[in-house]
């Protein structure tokens, strides 16, 4: 139930994107859609997600969940609601409508002139984790290549050397998607 969404703020964790294939329409009250999370790679905060993380909560998401800025979550700061949700061999695809009352739309118009500008412009997700693991430095070069596809694997053994340890994040709940100025995940 969106009740649920609502009584768990101290498992709720938030990754950043970059999505430098967003596209933002102005039909209607207009759309952003782009992916929101990239399989397989290792992100700034030294997580990992895999393919199936979002699957189980699509549908509870594209009931319940919503568009802010910024994180915002309270009901007046809402800018909008995923209309579709997809995962795919490359990550977490959303697209969202934006709600038409002015506030939104002056999110839109930023998020659109920013691009028009060749600015970046950024989503991040409210998530909860319930399934994880975790892969210890000493063991990268055995264990990674279990979760990266092969071209990527040399960049992100290069990443990892940042951590301690890489947390795999295997099973989750999105709740919300967030257009901000700071990704995580620069793919």
């Amino acid at each position: 139930s969106a009740r649920a969404f609502l009584f768990r703020p101290m498992n709720i964790e938030r990754k950043f994107i970059d999505l430098k294939e967003l596209k933002v329409s102005e039909e209607g009250a207009g759309t952003i859609e782009g992916y929101r999370s990239v399989f397989s790679e290792i992100d700034e905060g030294g997580d990992l997600i895999v393919k199936g993380f979002f699957a189980d909560s699509i549908a509870e998401y594209l009931d319940a969940g919503f568009s802010a800025h910024s994180h915002e979550w309270a009901f007046k700061d809402a800018v909008g609601f995923p209309v579709e949700a997809k995962e795919d061999d490359h990550g977490f695809f959303v697209k969202s409508q934006f709600h038409s009352t002015a506030d939104a739309q002056d999110i839109r118009k930023k998020a659109k002139e920013r691009m028009d500008a060749g600015k970046k412009v950024g989503f991040s997700f409210g998530y909860s984790v319930q399934d994880k693991s975790y892969v210890e430095a000493k063991d990268y070069k055995e264990q990674l290549p279990l979760y990266i596809k092969p071209e990527r694997l040399a960049a992100n053994l290069q990443k990892a050397q940042k951590f301690d340890r890489i947390r795999i994040l295997k099973k989750g709940e999105v709740i919300e998607d967030s257009i901000v100025t700071a990704p995580m995940n620069k793919l």
